[in-house]
């Protein structure tokens, strides 16, 4: 008998707490260790790898979700697993080199790489969510845990009601009397008002404040500075590079002594350079069309050369950079977001 996986409702939500909590544990951790010089935890031949701490804290977390139910363990769960895989991928550098070196350069590359995974994992769960009646019946259940807790909304219940006759009207004949049975509990239960969380309120407002910028004239002022700023930085970092190749002292400053040598240095210069060419192609071309009052087309060459970016020349950028290169990671995916934001809304008249 074979076994069926269905989909939870909430699998998207629970990788973005993963994500975001992973990614916040390795940056702070990161900023740590920079600030400190790297200190050694342990004496003599012992040396505690922050990598064990952060298998630990993947083990708790998972055990959270094991013992304890309902939605805040499962988002405790996935908190305190995100931390602690934050920390375990940051010694990602000592598992691929034979001399264990944490600052192996295309480490954090190889980190990002696992991010951006991620990110691709929460966007195609964010996609619509089966509608089929096995996947209904067992999203009603989950709310059953809200019953018990006496903490069904009004939004939650009506939802599940909604639910329950989709899978009256598409379900088997055991579905549909399971149905009818929930739809009865369901319909008997008293929906109490959402309470206000102050974090929640905030983040929307931020998220409409945002939204609003880019439907004003000073989103094509925004977009024409990240042509410009992308295009000239993208130049200015080839020509830090390529000095590297030549004559140190000349470009001492740019380059802080550091030599720029080996056969995987040029591969990733090469690939940095062609992937922020495209990049800049595409910028300019949004702009060309912004110019030319077609700003539907502008727009989508503005989103393509933010995903090269965000996809492809951030890959690149943090092999030579590393921590330097969130801040434009950050940027651009703000940017993709609103751009999104204002075709959804069909704002595009600015």
């Amino acid at each position: 008998m074979g076994i069926r996986l269905v989909r939870r409702e909430d699998a998207s939500e629970m990788v973005l707490m993963v994500m975001v909590s992973a990614i916040t544990a390795l940056m702070s951790l990161r900023i740590y260790l920079e600030l400190t010089d790297y200190p050694r935890i342990g004496r003599g031949i012992w040396h505690i790898s922050h990598a064990l701490t952060g298998g630990l804290v993947m083990a708790a977390g998972q055990l959270v979700n094991l013992i304890w139910h309902g939605d805040r363990a499962r988002k405790i769960s996935a908190v305190i697993f995100g931390i602690g895989f934050g920390w375990f991928i940051d010694e990602l550098g000592k598992y691929i080199t034979t001399d264990y070196d944490y600052l192996f350069k295309p480490a954090f590359s190889f980190i990002y790489i696992v991010f951006v995974l991620l990110f691709l994992l929460y966007w195609w769960l964010e996609r619509e969510f089966p509608k089929d009646p096995r996947t209904l019946t067992y999203q009603v259940l989950n709310q059953l845990e809200d019953i018990a807790d006496n903490n069904l909304t009004k939004p939650e219940k009506d939802k599940a009601l909604t639910n329950l006759k989709l899978i009256s009207s598409k379900g088997t004949e055991e579905s549909r009397l399971l149905a009818r049975r929930l739809h009865r509990i369901v319909e008997e239960t008293e929906a109490k008002e959402e309470g206000k969380n102050r974090l929640k309120t905030w983040w929307k407002k931020m998220g409409r404040l945002w939204y609003a910028a880019f439907k004003k004239r000073l989103f094509q002022f925004l977009l024409i500075v990240v042509a410009v700023v992308f295009t000239t930085g993208s130049l200015i970092d080839s020509v830090r590079l390529l000095s590297r190749f030549g004559n140190r002292e000349i470009f001492d400053y740019w380059t802080e002594g550091k030599e720029l040598l080996t056969r995987a240095d040029i591969n990733m210069f090469t690939f940095k350079t062609v992937a922020d060419g495209a990049a800049s192609t595409l910028y300019l071309a949004g702009l060309f069309w912004i110019f030319r009052r077609n700003k539907i087309l502008g727009i989508n060459y503005f989103q393509y050369g933010l995903t090269v970016n965000i996809f492809l020349s951030s890959v690149f950028k943090f092999y030579f950079e590393q921590l330097g290169a969130v801040a434009g990671v950050l940027s651009s995916a703000l940017i993709l977001v609103g751009l999104s934001q204002l075709k959804k809304d069909g704002s595009i008249e600015v």
